[in-house]
This record gives structure tokens, sequence and C-alpha cells, in this order.
């Protein structure tokens, strides 16, 4: 696969992600106390945006990584595990562009 191929399967990720980030702000957003729901609802809505906060700060993460591996491709850093320096099979990169390590030193 070319790096120009790679470089647009990542930028095309970190857009996913971008709109994905943008979704989870809008969730998390605080129910105001004036509203009138009850107090299961409130805790419902509350425990939900404990889930989506997580969900948001793994989309960051997420994106940060994605944003460096962008930075790298077309470079000899690129595909390389960050943890060890061995090369990082391709398969991995193209399911997971925002890989920074190999399969073992991510367990």
């Amino acid at each position: 696969m070319k790096n120009s191929e790679i470089e647009e399967l990542i930028k095309k990720e970190i857009d996913k992600t971008r709109k994905l980030i943008e979704v989870y702000k809008e969730e998390t957003k605080p129910v105001a106390p004036d509203c009138t729901i009850d107090i299961l609802a409130r805790n419902d809505a509350m425990n939900n945006m404990s889930r989506v906060s997580a969900l948001l700060q793994q989309a960051k993460a997420k994106l940060a990584a994605l944003e460096l591996s962008l930075t790298k491709v077309g470079t000899p850093q690129f595909g390389k595990c960050v943890g060890c320096g061995k090369q990082i099979p391709i398969g991995r990169i193209l399911v997971r562009p925002e890989s920074l390590y190999c399969i073992e030193c991510s367990e």
C-alpha cells in the first residue's frame, strides 16, 4: 500500500473521530436542574453521561494517536512500535491506523 493511500486512510479516520468527539461533547452537556424530568430519568441521564464521557476521552486519545501517525507517514518512523521499535504489521495499521504499538507491546 502506498504512503498516499495510508495518509488518506488516516485523514478519513481523523475526520470521523472529530465528528464523533463533537457528538460525545453534545451528549455530555449537563442536564439543567430546572428541567422537568423525574429523579429516575435524571439518574439515567447522569449514568449515560458518565459512559459517554469515557467514550469522549477514548476518542480524544485516538485522535491524538491518529494525528501523530499522520505526521510520521513517509518517514522511517512510520509503522514502528514506540515501545520496542519493531515494524507494526501493515494489517494492524490498516485496521487501526492509530496503532502506535505492536501487538506484543500493546498488551
